[in-house]
């Protein structure tokens, strides 16, 4: 009985995407190729990145997305050449992508009708550079496994404001080390008091305070707990639509 309770635990975690034991904390998933630009929106995290033009990037499932607080992680992935016994893996190369997108549910239900395998909960939509090195199907659904890794990047973490006098809206990127980030709070110069900010969507964060006139500052907490205050980083002079960029990055 203990046995069959055991084979029956296996199962469910191989069936829901867990991590596999045995195999360096990777995780199964499914991949597919977008073509052209038209398939991705420029990024549903606020990035503005066409994904077709740049390589790395990838719309992941509702599952990894979790309401945007993945924007801006970085996946390992490669083919997984067990399962099902798909034969079209390019063995021992694999592919490191950028979390920038969605990729929305209702697409799965186009993608099922292929033959073969069927998008899992945990899903990745993948650019041709990538797609090129896992697998050398021209397209459909592929098996794989991935891994969350460290995001490396160049420079300092980047901040740029849209909004207007009494609703600030800042993106922040490229972000180094966990990539991904956990909450945010706002402080102009003339205050002492810190005040928490909200997601508004994938990497814009949001506060309803007017700090115009006022140089800005940042403190900014990852998901694995990294924090780093970047003080005026945003000088008085500051206008809506500009980038600012920090010479202080996260660890990796």
């Amino acid at each position: 009985m203990a046995s069959l309770f055991v084979q029956l635990v296996l199962l469910s975690i191989f069936f829901q995407g867990k991590i596999i034991e045995g195999k360096s904390n990777w995780s199964r998933a499914t991949a597919t190729l977008y073509s052209n630009i038209s398939d991705s929106k420029g990024g549903a995290c606020g990035y503005n990145i066409i994904n077709a033009n740049r390589k790395d990037s990838t719309e992941i499932s509702e599952a990894l997305f979790a309401e945007g607080a993945a924007c801006g992680q970085c996946y390992k992935i490669k083919c997984d050449s067990e399962s099902n016994g798909y034969k079209s893996c390019i063995k021992g190369s694999s592919v490191i992508v950028i979390a920038t997108s969605f990729f929305p549910m209702n697409y799965y239900e186009v993608l099922s009708e292929e033959k073969g395998l069927k998008p899992a909960t945990e899903h990745f939509h993948i650019s041709p550079s990538m797609w090129k090195k896992i697998s050398s199907r021209p397209n459909g659904v592929v098996p794989v496994l991935y891994q969350r890794v460290p995001c490396i990047k160049q420079g300092g973490v980047q901040f740029t404001i849209s909004g207007k006098e009494f609703f600030l809206v800042v993106l922040i990127s490229n972000v180094a080390g966990d990539g991904s980030i956990k909450s945010v709070s706002i402080k102009g110069s003339i205050s002492t008091k810190w005040n928490p900010m909200s997601r508004n969507i994938g990497a814009y964060w949001q506060s309803n305070i007017c700090l115009k006139g006022q140089s800005i500052s940042f403190s900014v907490t990852l998901t694995d707990g990294q924090n780093i205050v970047f003080n005026n980083v945003v000088p008085v002079d500051w206008s809506f639509g500009k980038t600012f960029s920090s010479p202080l990055q996260f660890n990796y």
